[in-house]
């Protein structure tokens, strides 16, 4: 193996992270970057030496410059338009393919749509691996990676390996779980474990877990998870508002600094998803949260949309947040 897994994506470069040896070039993918915004003044983001060299730099004003040396050529790829002066997490995603030298790059400021922009042009030309496995970055950059994929996964919803599953035989921390397990479902009983699906993945910006805390949520201890996995919530309050018993909520939206927040002491984190074969509603420590999910497949509850979750949490207050599933 050469590359680290995360989601459907494989990893040829990731931020505080060794990967084992491969190829020293990448000839097509993408090149991601998340920092901080607002930036303050001018800021090289990310800058790699050695025979191809490699400059980002943002400026608030003027927009995004990527500066690309190999040998005598030079190429600049522009995105222009000042940079939004709000307190957030901008992605920028620069696709390329060397043979045809076109390229695309992307700006997405996280959670604030109408902000999203893009620029194409061409004389993209291919990145150096070892050059970028130790570039210099500014504080404001988060964290970088490079990948041979086109884009990011949509989703990919995860838990902590330490998270408690239960099974038959009592609770069995996920990273310990193995293929043929059986894993004890809301809806269906003991369901066997088809595999476990292995993540590493950055721990900033968006991509920081959630911990969600105890004793709220049913759960005996804290847990990580990904912001986008599935919890299930339930009540009088549920119905009320949304018109059913029981509901799937991302964890982010629980989120309120207390029941559960967003924790960026580390670099990196481990996560797993339970692939049970469809999704399915495991119980997680007393709390109950969704299964991995293949692309287009139906959740077993309703989700709730973003405008939803607002107003269902201040009705469901901290007390029966306790018993959520």
């Amino acid at each position: 193996m050469t590359t680290a897994d995360i989601g459907p994506t494989t990893w040829r470069v990731l931020s505080d992270t060794d990967l084992p040896p491969g190829p020293s070039h990448l000839t097509a993918g993408l090149l991601v970057v998340e920092f901080a915004l607002p930036l303050e003044r001018p800021t090289v983001l990310l800058q790699a030496e050695g025979d191809n060299r490699l400059a980002l730099f943002a400026d608030p004003e003027a927009g995004i410059t990527l500066t690309h040396r190999r040998g005598e050529r030079v190429a600049n790829h522009r995105l222009p338009g000042a940079l939004p002066a709000l307190r957030a997490t901008a992605r920028l995603s620069f696709g390329f393919e060397s043979r045809s030298g076109r390229w695309r790059m992307d700006l997405r400021v996280i959670g604030l749509p109408g902000h999203d922009r893009a620029a194409p042009g061409v004389g993209a030309m291919a990145l150096e691996i070892p050059a970028l496995q130790t570039a210099r970055r500014a504080p404001a950059l988060l964290w970088y990676g490079a990948t041979e994929e086109a884009r990011l996964p949509a989703h990919a919803p995860w838990i902590g390996p330490q998270s408690l599953i239960e099974t038959p035989r009592g609770l069995v921390p996920a990273g310990q779980l193995r293929g043929g397990d059986l894993v004890l479902t809301l809806d269906e009983g003991p369901v066997a474990l088809r595999r476990l699906i292995r993540r590493r993945l950055p721990a900033r910006g968006s991509f920081a877990p959630i911990r969600l805390r105890s004793p709220f949520f049913g759960l005996t201890r804290d847990i990580l998870v990904s912001t986008d996995q599935p919890i299930l919530i339930s009540g009088p309050s549920v119905e009320y508002l949304c018109g059913t018993e029981e509901a799937l909520v991302p964890a982010l939206a629980l989120c309120d600094g207390s029941l559960a927040h967003r924790e960026e002491r580390r670099a990196v984190v481990e996560g797993l998803a339970l692939d049970l074969g469809r999704p399915a509603l495991i119980l997680v420590d007393g709390c109950c949260m969704m299964s991995h999910a293949a692309p287009g497949a139906e959740a077993p509850r309703r989700t709730l949309a973003d405008w939803e979750t607002p107003p269902l949490l201040a009705l469901l207050g901290r007390v029966a947040l306790r018993h959520v599933a």
